[in-house]
Parts: C-alpha cells; sequence; structure tokens
C-alpha cells in the first residue's frame, strides 16, 4: 500500500506539490496516484503534478483559489523543469502583483529552448535575458521585463495593473519599464507594450482603481489619482481614489483590496462613510463603482460624464 504520508510530507516541503518521479520513486504507481485522486486525497493539477488539496480548500473564494493553483502549478513545473524560470502573469503572482489575465490556468515560463513550446498547463519560451529574480515561489525575470511582457501577451490595461502595484510597492522604476519595453519593440503585441507607458502611475492603489483611470484617461476624462481634498481652511479631509481634473468630481472604486494594504473592513466601512459626508459637503459629487460597473464601460462612462455636467466647473485652489 502507497504511504499517502510520507508523500504529503514531502509535498509540505515542496509548497504543496510533488511530481510523478517523486511519487514513483516512494513506491507509488499510476494506478495509485489515479486512485489517491478519486478519493480526494490528491490533486492532479497537470500531467507530472500532484498536490495536497488541503492546499485549496472548499469555500475559497473563486479568485484567491485560482491564484493559489496558480502558485501551485508553477511550483510543480519549477520541479518538472528545474531549468525554467517564471515569467510574465507567473513571474507577476510570485512577486505578488495583480494580474488582469484572461486566464491563470496555465503557467508562463521560459527554458534554454530554440523554440516556444505550448502545453495544456504551460507555455515554454525562450529565455529573454540572463538575469532571474528568486522569490519565495522561485526563480522569475525581472518585475520590469513581467510588466512589459503581461502587457505584450494580455494587453494594455493588464499592463498597466501589475506595472502600477510594482512602481507602488516599490519593486521596479519607470525606467526599468521602458527599457524593456523599447528591447521589445517590434515584437508581437509590443504595440501595447508601448502604449502601457504612458498610463502606468505608481499613485494608484488598487487594480480597480488602475482599470478605472486607463478607462477615463482613454475616453478623454482626465483623472487625478490619490488627490488630497482640503476644506476652507486648507484642513485635510481625505484623499480620495481619483478626481476629475476640473470638476468637482471624485471616483472612489467600492470593495477593493488597496495594494499592500489589510484593513478591518467593518472598520472601514464605518470610517469611509465619514469621510465620503465630509467630502459631499465640501460640493463634490461621488461617483462609487464596483466590479459590476466595469463589465459595462459604456454606462459607467456615460455616469461619470453625467455627473460632470452637474457638478461643473471646480473653482480654484480645487481645480487641480
Amino acid at each position: 500500500m502507497s504511504d499517502l504520508t510520507s508523500l504529503l510530507e514531502l509535498a509540505a516541503a515542496q509548497g504543496g506539490v510533488v511530481t510523478t518521479a517523486q511519487a514513483r520513486a516512494l513506491g507509488w504507481t499510476r494506478r495509485a496516484l489515479l486512485e489517491a485522486v478519486t478519493r480526494k486525497e490528491l490533486l492532479h493539477l497537470c500531467r507530472s503534478v500532484y498536490a495536497d488539496p488541503g492546499r485549496l480548500p472548499d469555500g475559497m473564494p473563486k479568485g484567491l483559489a485560482q491564484a493559489e493553483r496558480h502558485r501551485l502549478l508553477c511550483r510543480g513545473l519549477l520541479l518538472v523543469y528545474p531549468d525554467a524560470v517564471l515569467a510574465a502573469c507567473s513571474a507577476a503572482v510570485a512577486h505578488g502583483l495583480p494580474t488582469f489575465t484572461r486566464t491563470l490556468s496555465r503557467c508562463r515560463l521560459e527554458r534554454p529552448l530554440k523554440h516556444q513550446v505550448d502545453t495544456l498547463a504551460a507555455c515554454l519560451r525562450p529565455r529573454s535575458g540572463e538575469t532571474t529574480v528568486m522569490t519565495e515561489l522561485g526563480p522569475t525575470v525581472p518585475v520590469a521585463r513581467a510588466v512589459a511582457q503581461i502587457a505584450c501577451i494580455d494587453g494594455m490595461t493588464a499592463g498597466v495593473v501589475a506595472g502600477d502595484a510594482a512602481l507602488h510597492d516599490e519593486l521596479v522604476s519607470l525606467a526599468d519599464i521602458q527599457a524593456v519595453v523599447d528591447e521589445l519593440c517590434g515584437q508581437p503585441g509590443s504595440a501595447a507594450a508601448v502604449a502601457m507607458l504612458s498610463h502606468l502611475d505608481g499613485r494608484s492603489e488598487s487594480m480597480g482603481e488602475s482599470r478605472v483611470r486607463v478607462l477615463c484617461n482613454a475616453s478623454g476624462i482626465e483623472v487625478i489619482p490619490q488627490f488630497v481634498i482640503e476644506d476652507e481652511l486648507e484642513r485635510f479631509v481625505g484623499r480620495v481614489d481619483l478626481k476629475v481634473k476640473g470638476a468637482m468630481v471624485v471616483i472612489e472604486f467600492d470593495g477593493e483590496i488597496k495594494y499592500g494594504k489589510d484593513t478591518d473592513a467593518v472598520t472601514a466601512v464605518l470610517s469611509e462613510k465619514k469621510r465620503e459626508e465630509r467630502i459631499r459637503d465640501l460640493g463634490y459629487t461621488v461617483v462609487r463603482v464596483t466590479w459590476s460597473d466595469l463589465h459595462n464601460p459604456t454606462a459607467l462612462l456615460a455616469r461619470i460624464r453625467a455627473a460632470i455636467a452637474r457638478a461643473g466647473k471646480a473653482p480654484s485652489p480645487l481645480a487641480g
């Protein structure tokens, strides 16, 4: 009988994953592994990689479960391909950056190959450079390269989301990203990376805020991130996610975890209500945006433009 305890202990020592080769070295047959998966004692992530199902407990929020599954997949594939480094969205996950990608079901890796190889679980590309950065998840391409790669693969907005967070957390500089984008010019998707550069702003504090800012600016509504509002006596009232330039309109993204922050939800809601009342008392119109609003950008932009029309022009010095 195969020793499940020893296998799970090995998985625990490797971040929750084991390979088929490692299992066989402990006496496991292919049939025994399949039976363990059927009994939900193991989770089959992809060919040659298994995981402890306890790493993905029932009830885990969908977004967190997707990210954790991707981390497990990355760890497992790095065991299968010890000469690989994480790239693009997989590198972003390794560095704790938010991802706005089509899917996290596949791992992005670079290896010393001549041509790209695609499997159900991974996209393996030739190495793009010699420099690597070590993370808890494993070796990755530099953050600046990961951000540029994300823009090329998943589009400008995805690049801005990862890039804003990287700049905010001081993991990279704009010059670093610019240098990689210049290097990638002419390659597939590089136009999106070039466009990303004009939208990057490390002042943004969340994925939702970054996405709303890109949407507004691209639509001709210039917004200022993290705008400080003061009262008539120049006393601090609050700092808002976005302020429409030249109008008494602020935009706040609801229900969002800020980059690098962990706040008690109840306390945050109560504090936010008091803050918003003071902001409205100063004559500002507050536009609240949620994730569902981003699914209908036309309607969202119409709401923002309507708020601008109602508010009129902002008097100096609040016109910023």
